[in-house]
């Protein structure tokens, strides 16, 4: 685990800002492991909440529109399709039908988390669906994942202080139909003024679970992880959590299945946090799913020529991506945005000094998968357990030699797939 310095605290207090609309959206065909198919056709006026695409086979997960106005052409973007909208700034919404609660069994709330396009909120945007299709195991622990342990990104703990009674109220839900015995939000020491107010919130709401504090350390938000940390309990990779009682769900997440549930609303907007280190300014706001950078860059950056397109990260500094293309929108597991000051990394040899593994949250050697993608080795990364890496970076944070370790753990990844 690592201690890593960042500056959120300048700005998760704030108010949540606002941004404007974008003209011009492209929305994500590919959640997850399977592409979606569109249902509407270039030309065809959209409303904002109405399917845009579903995915076909057994599952009936689906996908909506964030804004209204036209749709576009469907276009590639980083090799993913993307599905574009022409907004109208009309805003007209296809008005849901609420449900009656009270008479919504466990099939009736896994169809509706497909329906409602409802995906993980962290990063892996594994469809909430499959994750509460877990059969005939008995849930003991909810865990409310609110780490949120990478630098810069606070749009969880913004989710918790803001918005704190609709999280109980979607927790106490999901208790009662799940007959869950213990719900338990994880924060870091460091947001710990929050404990009081969720505190109150699951008294408010008679939910049956606490408040636990983890150590400001990187990484604390991985699954595996973050169970070890609040119930002890050490799951190996691969074993599904819920064999073992245990479920999680990210805040956003279930900020998702309230506004699903409560507000009769699909998951068409996310709370995104946007930081630009070149001008150590931060701030949080909902962003329509499909936003792309570009947009947020000329509101929030304003970029010039000469940087425009160059430092942006999707994600957080830790596990996120950088842009190559300034169409790339905001997702569902998108937390953040960040424009970074360009450094110069100075690559030399491995030492052989073992940081590396010292600090892989999954007892890993990283410098053995940069050794053998290197090489073309997929035999080797297979025996070194490539696949069990989350990415989480913290082996090239620490390299003193300043190796890419997790751009050759991306592309060993892609070797082993091909």
């Amino acid at each position: 685990m690592l201690y890593i310095p960042n500056a959120k605290g300048s700005y998760k207090d704030q108010d949540i800002g606002e941004i404007p609309s974008p003209e011009l959206l492209y929305v994500p065909l590919a959640p997850y492991k399977w592409e979606l198919v569109c249902v509407l056709q270039k030309g065809d006026r959209v409303l904002r909440n109405q399917v845009l695409a579903q995915s076909t086979g057994d599952s009936a997960f689906c996908l909506h529109a964030s804004v209204s106005g036209l749709v576009g052409e469907v276009v590639d973007i980083d090799g993913y399709p993307h599905i574009e909208i022409y907004n109208d700034f009309k805003n007209e919404r296809l008005v849901c039908e609420p449900m009656d609660l009270s008479r919504v069994d466990r099939a009736a709330f896994i169809s509706r988390l497909a329906a409602y396009g409802i995906e993980g909120s962290g990063g892996a945007r594994f469809p909430t669906s499959l994750k509460y299709s877990f059969g005939a195991h008995s849930i003991e622990t909810l865990i409310i994942n609110g780490a949120e342990c990478e630098p810069y990104l606070s749009a969880d703990y913004v989710l918790m202080k803001f918005y704190s009674d609709a999280l109980a109220e979607a927790a106490a839900f999901i208790q009662r139909l799940f007959e869950i015995k213990q719900v338990v939000i994880a924060i870091e020491r460091q947001h710990k003024k929050l404990r009081p107010i969720l505190e109150q919130s699951l008294l408010r709401h008679q939910v049956q679970g606490r408040v636990h504090l983890l150590p400001d350390s990187y990484p604390q938000g991985g699954e595996l992880q973050l169970i070890k940390s609040v119930t002890s309990k050490v799951i190996s990779k691969g074993t599904l959590p819920a064999s073992q009682g245990i479920l999680m769900n990210n805040v956003g997440t279930l900020y998702a299945i309230y506004t699903a549930f409560f507000e009769a609303r699909p998951y068409t907007e996310r709370l995104v946090t946007l930081y630009d280190e070149l001008n150590d300014k931060g701030m949080n706001c909902w962003v329509p799913i499909g936003t792309p950078i570009s947009h947020l860059a000329n509101a929030f950056f304003k970029p010039t020529i000469s940087n425009y397109g160059l430092g942006y990260i999707l994600g957080g500094p830790m596990m996120g991506r950088p842009i190559s293309d300034s169409r790339t929108p905001m997702n569902k597991g998108t937390a953040g945005l960040l424009r970074m000051k360009e450094r110069k990394s100075n690559i030399s040899n491995c030492i052989g000094c073992g940081y590396c593994a010292d600090v892989c949250p999954q007892h890993l050697l990283p410098w053995e998968f940069s050794r053998n993608t290197s090489e073309g080795r997929t035999d080797k990364l297979a025996v070194f357990n490539l696949m069990d890496c989350i990415e989480c970076g913290a082996c090239a944070f620490v390299c003193p030699s300043e190796i890419p370790l997790v751009q050759d753990i991306r592309r060993g990844k892609i070797l082993m797939k091909n």
